[in-house]
């Protein structure tokens, strides 16, 4: 088993096995820390949302639309040139490198592009949390409930 380290100090562990049938494959993790580091950000978590449900590469500013339009509670159809620009600065000076930088997205910055990795499935679990302050399925905030 072996670390990357990325460009902010985070790591990565990779593990390379065997498989049935002697074929080799790389089983790649994450350590927690910077699992839990990726979700505390809301709009990494809506980067990841929105790429659980694409088909392949998506283009960085249909991305940054949807993100902005989560952000504002509007249909990407409504949201302003100011909110996409907002969100689309925050992703491309941003979130996206320390997404690629962790081997969680392949973000291809010349070409405008930006793709889920295998690693990416690892956020899954967490993003489909239901209440408690978890990502609902369009990748926003639910609501909690707090008695105290």
């Amino acid at each position: 088993m072996g670390t990357k380290t990325v460009e902010d100090g985070s790591t990565a562990k990779v593990d390379s096995t065997a498989a049935t049938g002697g074929d080799s494959t790389e089983s790649v993790g994450i350590e927690k820390d910077d699992l839990f580091h990726v979700l505390q950000n809301q709009r990494r978590r809506r980067v990841l949302n929105y790429l659980r449900t694409a088909e392949g590469s998506v283009d960085m500013r249909d991305l940054a639309e949807q993100v902005a339009a989560w952000e504002n509670e509007k249909e990407a159809t409504a949201i302003t040139s100011e909110e996409r620009q907002r969100a689309y600065i925050a992703l491309y000076q941003s979130h996206l490198p320390k997404l690629d930088g962790m081997g969680v997205v392949e973000y291809d910055q010349d070409r405008g592009t930006v793709e889920r990795t295998a690693l990416a499935d690892e956020f899954d679990p967490y993003l489909d949390v239901d209440g408690e302050g978890g990502a609902d399925a369009r990748g926003g905030e639910t609501a909690t409930t707090d008695a105290t």
